[in-house]
């Protein structure tokens, strides 16, 4: 069996410091969002387009409640652009209203997000102190401040922060959460500010301290 210094690998050190950044996955890069909302989540949104050149991405959340859209298309790609791409904007209605998903009894100051569902049409919100959609078993029921919320299947998430780490399983059918906790990496429960994706069964974590660690 192998240990848990096994499953986890330290990897080459980034060449700046990354805090609070959101990570999504194109084609086979990794976007970085390092934008200043304070505390926002950036969600990669599906659907079935053609257009395999360009995605959306929502950004909600964070100090100053924003709800904000962009059309990106990869800087590498030799595609001539429409306006706003590239660019976040405002989300508003057909009657050209703005959008917020956050509620004002809501506190998405600390927040993070993630698509999931059969048809990728459930949106499940993990924020403070200890929620996602439902009370989150965190040990010693701590508040949640800076966490990691992966998406591993369509009905299965991964959560870290501190001393939790707990496999999240929705069963969409009977509208149940179902929690599992499982073991922490040492150095990862004193970590926070990461980033993180999750790419061929394996998490990449992008530390506070500008280091990057994998696990399988």
């Amino acid at each position: 069996m192998a240990t848990t210094d096994q499953i986890f690998q330290t990897l080459k050190e980034l060449t700046i410091q990354l805090i609070k950044s959101q990570c999504v996955l194109h084609k086979h890069g990794i976007i970085i969002c390092y934008v200043i909302l304070w505390g926002h989540c950036v969600v990669k949104l599906i659907y079935n387009n053609k257009d395999i050149n360009q995605i959306t991405l929502l950004c909600f959340g964070g100090h100053y409640k924003h709800t904000l859209l962009m059309k990106y298309i990869s800087v590498w790609d030799n595609v001539s652009k429409a306006n706003h791409q590239n660019e976040l904007i405002t989300l508003t209605d057909n009657n050209n209203s703005i959008i917020n998903i956050e509620k004002d009894y809501n506190n998405y100051h600390v927040m993070l997000a993630v698509l999931g569902g059969v048809n990728n049409n459930l949106l499940f919100i993990n924020y403070y102190p200890h929620y996602i959609n439902n009370n989150l078993p965190t040990k010693d029921n701590e508040t949640i401040f800076d966490h990691c919320l992966i998406k591993i299947s369509y009905e299965e998430m991964l959560f870290f922060y501190s001393k939790s780490s707990i496999l999240i399983k929705y069963d969409e059918y009977s509208n149940q959460f179902y929690f599992n906790h499982i073991k922490i990496y040492d150095q990862l429960s004193k970590s926070g500010h990461y980033g993180y994706v999750y790419v061929d069964s394996m998490v990449l974590l992008f530390g506070e301290c500008s280091d990057i660690t994998s696990t399988k």
